[in-house]
């Protein structure tokens, strides 16, 4: 994965963070590499893209409230049946 981390005054890209996985390296930009980079299509980029995320991370967090909501159940249960209610 390749991203710009500098641009010049123009506004062009002039230094490249590269991850391969293993390892990170920040580099100069070489157009004979680098030049497809203001190319990419970035998933962020698109409306329905970021609706699927906000939807999942509500998903997530409906999950979550329905997880907790049943553990206070079983704690207040647990409770109720030790004071004798």
């Amino acid at each position: 994965m390749k991203q710009v981390i500098g641009r010049d005054a123009d506004g062009s890209p002039s230094h490249i963070l590269e991850d391969n996985g293993f390892m990170q390296v920040s580099r100069k930009y070489d157009p004979d590499h680098d030049g497809y980079i203001d190319s990419l299509v970035h998933a962020e980029d698109f409306l329905a893209v970021r609706l699927g995320d906000e939807v999942a991370s509500l998903v997530r967090q409906i999950n979550n409230l329905i997880k907790e909501n049943h553990q206070l159940r079983v704690e207040r249960d647990r409770w109720q049946k030790a004071c004798g209610f």
